[in-house]
């Protein structure tokens, strides 16, 4: 009992009770010694375990620190990761549109400058070779837009534009486009339109885009048979029609494990092909792509020498729109002042050559900024408007114009026409959100800008109808000395400069009235090419010095000639002697001092 109390106030287990008999209490001594060995034992046992359990807490510890440092490195190391790849995100989804402009910039100058070259004066080889670089121009161009409507795909960026449009206009279109090259390889092009809805609502653009793609494979690959066109429709609820094109050559046949590939990006039937036949392998891929978007479904289905028939049809809504026809004429001039910010230096000179050839009168500026300040300093009937600049772009440009127009309180509205090497899905959008009332892409042709004017401008500034002849006497209203290209060339506070420009006008002096003599005869002898090639000469040496009036008049001078529309030139070279005489006047009222 006092061992008993001893270990229970002292918690003691090592305490011994000695034995003194063999009796109950020495057995009950034995039970109570081994019960206290087996705390003790235990209770060494719980203190090496706690011990090891306090490292093994404070190893664990130790780890989770360490774990925990790397997680937050790891935490930081994915922001960082995410940023980067927003931003390679982002630099991807700029390289497109900036691809785009890049690439169709100059491209907008070659094939406007060799339209030029092509009309002008070449012996055979040399308009063969003027056709050549045109025909490898557009070749480029359409693996451009090739490359850039796959990307557009793949990053999510092609969108479709519905609205209601004619069908059979569409449908005639782009059969017509490909009927020329048909028929010089002797092919028997046809075309079979059902009786569809005229009016249907869908993305007409992108609709034109697959059957063209479709057709020019067709005559591409048929040496000799046919090609033909069918087109039937069927009705469907809701309103809307399902449209089926067939597209059937004699040309080169699909293998049938070819089929299914054939519509795969970089794919053709035949490795070969590419080389054959030229082309990216990424138009039907985008065909394909398009219809899907349309909700629609393409195929072929093609016999061994039995060519093949492409197929694909789209649902679309009916419209009950009539079809609004705008009468363009094919080719018009214009008395109108126009006004154009443009900073690549090929594309002005197209567009300036473009202009002055339709009679307008052009000012050329270099950015938006400079575009707004000619704005608010003289009236202009229509600007044309290149969205990417320098200083300001046309955006910009363009909401500026139309915030002062509001402000000034001006019921006029003048129109702003965007002309853009951007050529991607929401560039539209923006130029119309910036006030601009049309969108031209480049590279844009002269019947482009044309049909452009045509629409835009009021009645009374264009001329319709009037024959070759009479359309030459058509010159806009430019000052006869250009003071601002002057200036930029000259100063006229000093000496040296007004020296060399009274040295300037004694040549222009003595060598426009030699010319003028000289077309006299010429135009007595009815000589128009020799009528062409004086006024020629003198239309550079008047732009020289800054006599506008005068060498837009020797370009018409020039049309003459080279049309032989000679019935008007004598009329015509009176008003370029007065001209004359008033740009030496002009000139010398500025070595005076009195301009």
């Amino acid at each position: 009992m006092q061992a008993m109390k001893s270990v229970a106030n002292e918690k003691k287990f090592t305490s011994q009770v000695i034995k003194s008999s063999n009796d109950e209490f020495g057995q009950l001594v034995d039970v109570y010694n081994e019960m206290l060995s087996e705390i003790h034992q235990r209770d060494g046992q719980l203190d090496k375990q706690r011990a090891g359990l306090e490292i093994q807490v404070k190893e664990r510890t130790v780890q989770l620190t360490d774990i925990n440092t790397v997680l937050k490195r790891a935490v930081a190391d994915a922001l960082v990761a995410k940023e980067e790849a927003e931003a390679a995100n982002h630099a991807k989804s700029q390289f497109l549109p900036n691809m785009s402009h890049e690439i169709r910039t100059p491209m907008n100058a070659v094939l406007g400058m060799t339209d030029f070259l092509y009309e002008s004066e070449l012996n055979d080889e040399q308009r063969h070779s003027i056709q050549i670089i045109k025909q490898s121009s557009r070749l480029l161009l359409g693996v451009i837009n090739d490359i850039l409507d796959f990307s557009k795909i793949e990053s999510g960026k092609l969108e479709l534009d519905a609205h209601p449009f004619d069908s059979h206009t569409l449908i005639n279109d782009s059969f017509a486009l490909f009927e020329v090259q048909a028929k010089a390889k002797g092919l028997v092009y046809r075309l079979e339109l059902a009786d569809i809805p005229a009016m249907l609502v869908g993305d007409s653009i992108k609709l034109s885009q697959i059957l063209m793609n479709l057709l020019s494979n067709a005559v591409k690959f048929t040496a000799q048979g046919q090609v033909q066109l069918a087109v039937t429709s069927q009705d469907l609820p809701d309103n809307k029609a399902r449209v089926h094109f067939e597209v059937t050559d004699t040309g080169i046949a699909v293998d049938a494990e070819k089929q299914l590939l054939i519509f795969d990006a970089f794919s053709q039937a035949d490795n070969s092909m590419t080389r054959a036949f030229g082309g990216t392998g990424l138009g039907l891929a985008i065909a394909r792509q398009l219809v899907r978007l349309m909700q629609g479904e393409i195929g072929v289905s093609s016999q061994p020498d039995q060519g093949a028939t492409f197929w694909f049809w789209v649902d679309l809504e009916k419209s009950a729109a009539s079809a609004v026809k705008i009468k363009v004429y094919p080719d018009c001039q214009f008395t109108a002042c126009t006004l154009v910010a443009e900073d690549y230096l090929a594309n002005q000179i197209l567009v300036t050559r473009f202009l002055e050839g339709f009679g307008c009168h052009v000012k050329m500026l270099n950015n938006g900024q400079e575009a707004i300040t000619a704005f608010q300093q003289q009236d202009y009937d229509l600007i044309f408007m290149d969205c990417h600049m320098p200083i300001m772009d046309g955006y910009q440009a363009a909401t500026e114009i139309r915030r002062f127009e509001a402000e000034s309180g001006s019921l006029k509205h003048i129109p702003i026409i965007a002309l853009t090497a951007h050529a991607l899905a929401g560039d539209k959008a923006k130029c119309l959100s910036a006030g601009m009332d049309e969108w031209v892409t480049k590279p844009f042709t002269r019947k482009d800008l044309n049909e452009v004017l045509q629409k835009w401008l009021p009645e009374q500034l264009i001329i319709v109808g009037q024959a070759n002849a009479n359309k030459t006497n058509v010159v806009p209203d430019l000052p006869v000395i250009d003071m601002q290209f002057l200036q930029q060339n000259f100063d006229f506070n000093n000496a040296d400069d007004l020296t060399f420009i009274a040295s300037l006008l004694d040549v222009f002096q003595q060598s426009t009235e030699q010319t003028l003599d000289a077309l006299q005869h010429s135009i007595d002898n009815h000589d128009a090419e020799h009528i062409r090639q004086l006024a020629h000469g003198l239309k550079s040496i008047s732009s020289n010095v800054g006599a506008m009036q005068l060498s837009a008049l020797c370009k018409t001078m020039k049309q003459a000639g080279k049309t032989q529309q000679l019935h008007n030139v004598s009329t015509l070279l009176v008003s370029m002697k007065q001209e004359y005489a008033k740009a030496v006047s002009g000139l010398q009222q500025i070595l005076s001092g009195t301009q």
